[in-house]
């Protein structure tokens, strides 16, 4: 398998868990909404709160999902070398760790 071809495979693998953890989010708000269905009051800013710890758990999940894939992808020793895929492996992680904070 080519090169091309290896970078296409990474990044359909990365667009379709990030398609699947997106409406599974989505399907999770649904459920929040549908367990309570309040009017103004009390109920409904504990319902505007789960919506929102939902929404951050899902933007997580999702900032976190493709990780493994892409450090795996620019791990590859055999295509970049050894010094160039340590140090694009290394500024990937770090720019992920630094985008979490």
């Amino acid at each position: 398998m080519g090169a091309r071809a290896e970078t296409r495979a990474q990044l359909w693998r990365v667009v379709m868990m990030d398609t699947l953890a997106r409406n599974l989010s989505i399907l999770a708000k649904i459920a929040v909404l549908l367990m309570g269905r309040q009017t103004a009051g009390p109920g409904f800013r504990r319902q505007a709160a789960s919506l929102t710890l939902v929404e951050y758990v899902s933007l997580l999940y999702r900032v976190l999902l493709p990780t493994p894939v892409w450090a795996r992808f620019f791990l590859d020793k055999a295509a970049y070398g050894h010094f160039f895929s340590s140090l694009t492996t290394g500024l990937y992680l770090t720019f992920k760790v630094k985008n979490l904070a």
